[in-house]
């Protein structure tokens, strides 16, 4: 009977519990609705604004003058019944020449630091002369959406690596590594550094059944300027997955030291296979600046070590070694990318301090 009466108060307790509970969601979604920064009417006079602003902007010649100064809308072939659908990337041809380009649609609500990336981003790259850099053709603003023109460069190296799930085969990585080292050498010593490598930002051309390989590097939207300062519109640094740890801690990088993880994680992935690399400490550390635990912490460096040492009983330890160099955890113990080697008889060496570290190679490639 004790029992009974204890079971029928603890009913009653949550009956009430749960008629609060519905008391108070009612309340807040009559809170929200009261809300203007959540009524119709208030997104549709912001959406307005915004619109009026960013159109305001674009009447200054001064706002966006790489943009606007760029080749735009008419001077590019495109099926426009594709540029109305919801494609991110079509072929389109080059009036003056017939050359074959690609259009990437960003389909977002245009933004100022959407722009602002892009703008930036042409005026480096017009004053840097490199084969691997992936040119900009042309870029235009329309009213729901931007255009960007790039040189047709093949696939990104994601879709390579898909071709691939047990890692690449060291006759493609040795060629893609070597352009990446040579790029972002190249940018390095004119003060200008990537900060979002990753395979997206990678493009492959394989030709003649991948007996030569063509490499170029776009993506150079969060680019530092000469005086390695980084540029105003600039919100974060780097891909999730592929920026370097030092991001948790909320600024303070050495930018150059974080492309050189950024090569490490890009080689990491291609050398072991996306899913492990994924499964391994991907996930892991695209969360990590939001877990507390040290637990999960330590897990990011377990995963990142076994990461590691599959390279290294994988692959020769030349190519192992870059990995490991790039991939640690302090950024002043990384190598600058233009102390990467790799010499005429197959080996990569890694040039730290005056000692430069040689590795024999099982194959040359």
């Amino acid at each position: 009977g004790f029992l009974r009466q204890e079971n029928d108060e603890l009913r009653r307790s949550i009956r009430a519990c749960k008629q609060r509970s519905e008391v108070i969601q009612t309340n807040v979604r009559v809170a929200i609705g009261n809300c203007s920064e959540f009524s119709d009417e208030y997104r549709q006079l912001r959406e307005t604004f915004r619109n009026l602003f960013f159109d305001e902007l674009l009447a200054n010649p001064n706002f966006l003058r790489h943009i606007q100064s760029s080749p735009g809308r008419d001077d590019f072939l495109i099926e426009e019944n594709k540029l109305r659908q919801k494609h991110q990337h079509i072929i389109a041809t080059r009036i003056s020449d017939g050359e074959q380009c690609v259009v990437k649609i960003i389909r977002n609500k245009r933004t100022i630091s959407d722009a602002q990336r892009i703008n930036s981003e042409i005026g480096i790259l017009q004053r840097l002369g490199h084969p691997f850099l992936n040119r900009i053709y042309g870029c235009w603003i329309e009213p729901d959406h931007m255009c960007v023109v790039y040189k047709h460069a093949g696939r990104d190296l994601n879709c390579l690596m898909d071709d691939y799930p047990e890692g690449l085969p060291e006759r493609l990585l040795h060629p893609i590594l070597r352009s990446l080292v040579d790029i972002l050498a190249y940018t390095h010593t004119r003060g200008v550094a990537h900060g979002d490598l990753n395979p997206q930002h990678i493009l492959v051309d394989t030709n003649n059944g991948y007996r030569s390989i063509t490499v170029k590097v776009s993506g150079f939207g969060s680019i530092l300027d000469e005086n390695l300062e980084i540029h105003p519109h600039l919100k974060s640094f780097g891909s999730p997955g592929f920026a370097g740890p030092e991001i948790i801690n909320g600024g303070g990088w050495d930018f150059m030291k974080a492309d050189a993880w950024s090569l490490g994680c890009v080689l990491n992935a291609a050398m072991i296979g996306k899913r492990s690399y994924d499964q391994l400490w991907m996930r892991i550390f695209d969360n990590i600046h939001l877990v507390e635990s040290e637990i999960d912490r330590i897990d990011f460096l377990d995963g990142l070590t076994t990461a590691q040492r599959l390279c290294a009983v994988h692959w020769p330890d030349t190519l192992a070694n870059v990995v490991e160099a790039c991939l640690r955890i302090e950024p002043r113990d990384r190598p600058a990318v233009r102390n990467l080697f790799r010499f005429e008889s197959g080996t990569w060496g890694v040039l730290e301090g005056s000692q430069r570290s040689t590795f024999s190679s099982r194959s040359d490639v």
